[in-house]
């Protein structure tokens, strides 16, 4: 059955549950408080506060890329000499405590030929090869006349991994969903607001296909999804510009595009 809905993006973060995607933003609530006179120990007129803090309880999970084995373990060190932290504001009143848990993740390369595979079976009979992005952060990228670009191109992940752009060069981009918004800044240096750029969103996902031999046997297939997978790994901590900063965090083959299997 044709869905009639209007479709408009989700206003902030969301998780797919039972095939539906649900609200993900945090639960808050509303504290307030007044100053206190030093003579009288009573309320001090005209100074009552009120903030929005995050319900105790909730739980932020976020990656971390190492690719120096020292600077990994200093980090575990560090996560363990120091499980506690206070964060934001009203430490001192007892708000904003949190633990720190670290939790090694499995090779990136391994986990991305699973996902490869996955995402692939339905493309199988038509003798072709499929991967995914999904953006976890804005990406900033450019084309030839330096504006923004609102979609990403197979040489923009080959040099985000560090490769040449002939190492992705006979995937294209087929289909892509995705929308710029505006990134502000501040000088601090200067003391003025930094010009808006423009950014792909966060959530945006782009589908790259290429078509292969039909008598491509399964051994090529799965050194091909080696390869991939390696470029990948290499590439998820950030593509375009700023990837320092965070900007361009990547996710390849996510599940939302094949737990159905069901793909044309």
């Amino acid at each position: 059955r044709r869905c009639e809905a209007k479709l408009t993006p989700h206003d902030g973060l969301i998780r797919i549950e039972d095939g539906k995607p649900l609200d993900k933003d945090p639960l808050l609530r509303v504290t307030a408080h007044t100053a206190i006179a030093n003579a009288t120990l009573r309320v001090r007129d005209e100074q009552f506060y009120s903030s929005t803090a995050v319900e105790r309880g909730t739980t932020f999970q976020g990656d971390v890329w190492v690719t120096d084995d020292e600077a990994a373990t200093a980090f575990e060190q560090a996560s363990a000499a120091s499980p506690w932290l206070a964060l934001g504001r009203g430490r001192t009143r007892g708000q904003g405590h949190a633990t720190l848990q670290i939790r090694k993740e499995p090779s990136t390369q391994t986990a991305g030929c699973k996902e490869l595979e996955a995402l692939n079976r339905p493309f199988l009979v038509s003798n072709r090869l499929a991967f995914t992005v999904t953006l976890d952060s804005p990406c900033l990228v450019y084309d030839q006349w330096g504006l923004a670009r609102p979609y990403l191109t197979a040489s923009d992940i080959a040099e985000a991994a560090g490769r040449g752009a002939e190492e992705l060069a006979d995937y294209t981009l087929v289909d892509w969903f995705s929308r710029l918004i505006p990134i502000s800044g501040w000088n601090a240096e200067a003391g003025l607001p930094k010009s808006d750029v423009l950014a792909i969103a966060p959530g945006s996902a782009f589908l790259f296909l290429r078509t292969i031999s039909e008598t491509s046997n399964e051994v090529i297939r799965q050194q091909e999804f080696g390869r991939l997978a390696a470029i990948f790994a290499a590439a998820a901590p950030g593509i375009g510009e700023k990837w320092a900063e965070g900007y361009g965090e990547a996710r390849f083959c996510d599940s939302i595009h094949w737990w159905k299997e069901d793909l044309p």
